[in-house]
């Protein structure tokens, strides 16, 4: 269905997606999962947050901007850029957790902002215990709840 939320995560093919692959995404509720350099080849140096915003509000997307140690951003261009509680990593790569993470939570039909959250938790759960093959409990990543 058109209104359901896609994730999209290029990596390092981002500088191969041209505008007419954008185009067709506008409008479709799309999610781009960005580190600092994949934001800064999509959308230009300089004010990285700026230029994901300005990115984002051209062609109706959110982008998810992993920032290193600034943490996680969303950039939806309507709205000035929200900062994730909690997402600074040392890891500059989407991981397999964090997709997990987000789409359980965006599949439970929590606001993006919450699912980036629960994905932060779920990727450092997971990192928290490499090899481990079972997905964090919601004790795990929620001690306090």
């Amino acid at each position: 269905p058109f209104d359901q939320r896609r994730l999209i995560v290029p990596g390092s093919y981002v500088g191969q997606l041209d505008e007419d692959f954008f185009a067709m995404l506008s409008d479709s509720h799309s999610l781009l999962m960005l580190n600092r350099s994949e934001t800064t080849t999509l959308c230009g140096t300089g004010d990285v947050l700026a230029a994901a915003q300005g990115f984002a509000s051209a062609h109706n997307l959110t982008l998810i901007c992993q920032l290193d140690r600034d943490g996680f951003w969303l950039c939806d261009g309507d709205a000035p850029a929200l900062q994730i509680a909690g997402g600074s990593v040392e890891d500059a790569s989407p991981s397999d957790a964090r997709c997990v993470g987000l789409l359980a939570g965006l599949s439970a039909g929590w606001s993006v902002p919450q699912a980036v959250d629960l994905a932060n938790r779920v990727a450092a759960e997971w990192g928290a215990n490499p090899g481990s093959v079972e997905v964090p409990s919601r004790q795990q990543c929620f001690p306090h709840v």
